[in-house]
């Protein structure tokens, strides 16, 4: 079989979220034998598209990666345009159309290449719904194309354009119960296959002293962040309620927020922000942690929460995502907060029942079991070849 990606950027300098996703399915496609190829962008730069990598032909462990050159960056007024265009309900098509080509990342000549040689792959598999490559390239293969739409409940799945792409893919692949419900809602019952199977996790290891040593942590309780530091992830928000946290509850605790800082938390003496963490540093961060906090109002999966979950960490969730929310309550191993009062109730628990935190934390280790790649796999490729040989009706649901 083969299969092209098409993702708005990739590569391991991506980290977390659907992007790193996308490159664990293909890289793992590869090594069982799959002819991988995956078409993306020249930056990794999601604010301003800027191309900061090299154009052209490159392997990844075992997958061809092709990257074209963002023709523009991100226009300067983008935010008042996503403001005209998503505070209606009927939206000019002109304006969306517009729309769409600054939402970016403007690459034209990876479109031309899907049109060029659209019978050649098996299956077009387009990783996100929310951006151009996916918006208007889909749309070309569509009676060949997979889409892992990584919905979330916001302005932007509601625009029309999105209702059509969506529902023209021959496949979605879902990552959660809660991600194909919203697809229900917003978009009915899609006339192709759909697939729920998941992502897949596996335990890494770290050093913990080295990472306390290395950002200044001494032998202190620490609370844990992985991810993009920025508004929309929740981190300011988490970064206020833990100031609010201590100014009650004086002590030892700190909290890391660490990762890519696209928006710096407002500053403060328990609050570390070490940036971008190796592997070998992320997985120490996560097993010397106390617990582990998930702020993002809207994920489509939340894997990192599964990470944490592989070193039995107990976990607090923002109780506004129903994703992560759907998780601490299926695995029973975490609690939510949806204001400040949740989150110091939560926080009270975790930090004062340590008997309950362990508790949470097992069980979310037990549940974390449940997600290995190896059987994540094995489903992810009996959906792609189903979906290719147009076997199964429109209602299958692995």
């Amino acid at each position: 079989m083969r299969v092209t990606y098409v993702a708005q950027r990739y590569g391991p300098q991506i980290v977390g979220g659907a992007e790193a996703a996308c490159r664990q399915f293909a890289t793992r496609l590869a090594a069982r034998g799959v002819d991988v190829t995956v078409l993306t962008s020249a930056t990794t730069d999601a604010v301003t598209w800027a191309n900061n990598l090299p154009t052209g032909s490159s392997t990844d462990e075992g997958v061809q990666v092709l990257r074209f050159p963002t023709a523009a960056p991100r226009a300067p007024g983008f935010e008042r345009l996503s403001d005209r265009v998503l505070s209606t309900t009927d939206p000019d098509p002109a304006l969306v159309a517009r729309w769409v080509r600054d939402q970016g990342p403007l690459v034209p000549s990876l479109i031309e290449d899907i049109r060029s040689r659209a019978d050649e792959p098996d299956l077009w598999i387009f990783y996100t719904y929310l951006y151009y490559p996916t918006l208007v390239g889909l749309p070309l293969v569509a009676e060949r194309s997979i889409l892992h739409p990584a919905l979330h409940d916001e302005a932007q799945a509601r625009l029309p354009i999105v209702r059509t792409v969506v529902r023209s893919a021959a496949g979605l692949y879902l990552h959660s119960p809660e991600e194909w419900e919203l697809i229900l809602r917003l978009m009915g019952w899609p006339p192709g296959k759909a697939g729920l199977v998941g992502l897949g996790v596996e335990e890494g290891k770290g050093d913990p002293e080295a990472f306390r040593t290395r950002v200044g942590l001494g032998d202190d309780p620490y609370l844990m962040y992985l991810g993009r530091v920025e508004d929309g992830k929740g981190t300011t928000d988490l970064a206020r309620m833990f100031a609010a946290f201590k100014r009650r509850h004086p002590g030892p605790l700190k909290l890391v927020i660490a990762g890519p800082v696209v928006q710096a938390p407002p500053p403060h003496d328990d609050i570390v922000v070490p940036g971008i963490l190796g592997d070998d540093e992320r997985w120490g961060a996560l097993e010397g942690a106390t617990a582990f906090v998930h702020p993002s109002p809207a994920e489509s999966f939340g894997i990192v929460l599964l990470e944490a979950w592989t070193k039995a960490k107990p976990v607090l969730v923002n109780g506004h995502c129903a994703v992560t929310a759907g998780h601490a309550r299926r695995s029973r191993g975490g609690l939510a907060y949806r204001d400040y009062a949740d989150f110091e109730a939560a926080l009270e628990i975790l930090l004062g029942e340590p008997q309950t935190a362990a508790t949470l934390g097992a069980n979310g280790l037990a549940y974390a079991e449940g997600f290995g790649w190896d059987s994540v796999m094995d489903r992810y490729q009996l959906f792609l070849e189903r979906v290719a040989e147009g076997r199964g009706d429109s209602e299958e649901v692995l």
